[in-house]
């Protein structure tokens, strides 16, 4: 098994992992899996190689302006289905006052996280074509 398929798994069972010096940091909201916490540990340092910035690891991928669209869209939209689902749940008439007003914060944030990337979205747009023309 290959540390991208580890990272993979861990991320699946609710794990998250980080490089900090020469120590891999686990964070989990429950109990994760023995299994997986077996495999973390087996490819320990694999896994260490791939993250840890420099040495062809994520600090020093090459990314490319699609990369930054994509990804920018990506979160852009994520917000937008939100703020979907939160205003379909807002007609809910069964719905307290302290419900109605939770999911009104949650639909203001996730409307402003939203237009924070639109925004984003339009700077990485203006810069990549100041550099490099529209011909991307």
């Amino acid at each position: 098994m290959k540390a991208a398929e580890v990272i993979k798994q861990a991320t699946a069972a609710g794990i998250r992992i980080a490089v900090k010096g020469d120590v891999l940091l686990l964070e989990a909201t429950t109990a994760p899996p023995e299994a997986v916490i077996e495999l973390i540990t087996q490819h320990k340092a694999e896994i260490m190689d791939l993250l840890r910035p420099g040495w062809g690891g994520p600090a020093e991928a090459e990314v490319s302006w699609l990369d930054m669209v994509v990804a920018v869209e990506n979160e852009a939209g994520r917000h937008r289905i939100w703020c979907d689902e939160l205003t379909q749940q807002a007609n809910d008439d069964s719905l307290t006052a302290v419900e109605r007003d939770t999911l009104q914060r949650s639909f203001a944030s996730h409307a402003r996280d939203a237009a924070i990337f639109e925004a984003v979205l339009r700077v990485i747009e203006g810069v990549r074509d100041e550099a490099v023309g529209d011909d991307v």
